[in-house]
Parts: C-alpha cells; sequence; structure tokens
C-alpha cells in the first residue's frame, strides 16, 4: 500500500499501477494447485476527488488496520476522512466518515477487547482506543503512563511503527 497513492488523472490512461495489492492464497480449483498470488485491489476513493490531486503529498495514509479478522482494511488520511475495503466480499471501498483514527501508522485491532493499540498521532505513545463503533471518531481511552517518560535513548521516529508481538497468545 503506498502511503501517497497517484491520483487517476496522473496514472497511465487510468489503469492501476499496483499502488495497492494484497498476497491472497488461492485454494485449488482443479487445475491450479494451491498457491499464493499477488491482486491488484482498488485504489481508494478519495484519489477521484479534485481536491486530493491538487495536493496529493498532504494527504498521506496516516494510519491503517485490519479488522474483523483480515475482512475489512481500514486506512484514514488528514484532511480526507476514514475508509474501509471489504476484503471479504465484493472488494469496494466505503467512506465511514470524515474522521481520521486517533493513530499513526500501522494500529493493531484486538476484538476480545474491543480495542485498537497503536502509537498516538500527538505524541507517538502506547495507546488504546474503543473499535466497538465506527460511526464516530475513536476517542484515546488511556496512553501508557510507562512510555510517557521514556528514557533520552528511545528517540521519537517519524516513521515508527508499532509490531505485533502477541500473536498466538490467548486471553484468559
Amino acid at each position: 500500500m503506498e502511503r501517497c497513492p497517484i491520483p487517476l488523472s496522473e496514472r497511465c490512461r487510468g489503469q492501476p499501477n499496483g499502488e495497492f495489492e494484497a498476497v491472497v492464497y488461492c485454494r485449488a480449483n482443479g487445475i491450479y494447485p494451491n498457491s499464493w498470488q499477488c491482486q491488484l485491489l482498488p485504489s481508494p476513493p478519495y484519489v477521484h476527488d479534485p481536491t486530493y490531486s491538487k495536493k496529493p503529498p498532504d494527504y498521506k495514509i496516516s494510519s491503517y488496520t485490519v479488522v474483523n479478522n483480515g475482512a475489512v482494511i481500514c486506512i484514514s488520511i488528514n484532511g480526507m476522512g476514514t475508509y474501509c475495503l471489504d476484503m471479504a466480499a465484493s472488494y469496494t471501498w466505503s467512506k465511514v466518515g470524515n474522521w481520521t483514527l486517533p493513530f499513526r501508522g500501522k494500529v493493531e485491532c484486538v476484538p476480545e477487547l474491543k480495542l485498537w493499540f497503536g502509537l498516538s498521532a500527538d505524541g507517538q505513545q502506547l495507546a488504546a482506543a474503543d473499535h466497538s463503533n465506527l460511526d464516530s471518531q475513536p476517542q484515546i481511552m488511556d496512553a501508557c503512563e510507562e512510555l510517557i517518560n521514556r528514557p533520552e535513548e528511545w528517540r521519537e521516529r517519524p516513521d515508527a511503527q508499532i509490531v505485533n508481538i502477541f500473536l498466538g497468545l490467548k486471553l484468559l
């Protein structure tokens, strides 16, 4: 996923250029064996907006997440809003609001807790937000106090990302 997709007006004949794609596992169909394949996905709808084509570098994807066990991809773009891509059935985008997720970069969804975890957009602190409802902008519930007063050698990085190291653990 490119953080700043190219506006449709600047593409070669309006064709997709691989800026948004997924690696999809395809089951055997009698002719081809099980395999992983690269699949081009539709560009987010905001690239059609005339405002976007005037200043695309200002409209970078600020945060992104996957919800519903990979069935939906959500992205937030400052100044444009939050969009979700239905990966389970229609491969279509929908705008869920003019707001953005309150995080920077990758956001981890923990459905058992109905929470998103990520680095806050306004300070890069580990934070959580309620994800039970996408009808309005999620609010940061609390930043982890242990990381607010970081040691000096922990420098803030503009491209910092959260990494999920808890795969496979079950909540009690």
